[in-house]
């Protein structure tokens, strides 16, 4: 407050115009939000990027809380949860909305991908999670009976299912 009532200390002071996002940036990354979010963003930039660090925010407070499953337990989608992190961390350091838009165009193939990740991780640790414990369980109790179980052709067909189902990378679509 010095700098501004001492008129020795003005010439001090800079004032720096806030950098504007072009209208047509603003309208791909308000297209996009749509894509990402089933959300179309508002209007104005503030307004937008307000948007889009609260959904992100969302997202990586979410993906936060799965990878710290996936650390303890046996869950799938470990490094897609780490690399998702990683891209909305980074995505997130840009404070100036000038910035964040310009990377939100720039990686928009990355984001969409990112978006059908993080919807197959989240419907997994939301709605499938405890078919996975299920199966889980189920090959322990039949592993103790293994030998009896592979004489059978049909008992070892469905082992074997069962064990491709859990040592998949991404299972998502495959347990009901």
């Amino acid at each position: 407050f010095d700098y501004l009532s001492n008129s020795r200390r003005r010439r001090e002071i800079s004032v720096q115009k806030k950098r504007q996002t072009d209208d047509a940036i603003l309208k791909k990354a308000r297209d996009l939000s749509r894509d990402l979010f089933n959300a179309l963003g508002p209007d104005t930039e503030k307004e937008l990027f307000e948007f889009y660090q609260n959904h992100l925010n969302d997202w990586l407070a979410n993906l936060k809380s799965y990878k710290s499953k996936t650390d303890v337990g046996r869950f799938p989608g470990k490094p897609v949860i780490e690399n998702s992190i990683l891209t909305i961390e980074r995505l997130l350091a840009n404070r100036e909305s000038y910035d964040f838009f310009k990377a939100v165009i720039e990686r928009k193939d990355d984001l969409l991908d990112l978006e059908e990740d993080y919807r197959d991780v989240h419907e997994f640790f939301t709605k499938q999670i405890h078919s996975w414990q299920q199966l889980q369980t189920g090959l322990a109790h039949f592993e103790k009976n293994r030998q009896a179980l592979e004489k059978d052709d049909a008992a070892r067909k469905a082992l074997a299912e069962m064990r491709r189902i859990a040592e998949a990378d991404a299972p998502y679509g495959q347990l009901h």
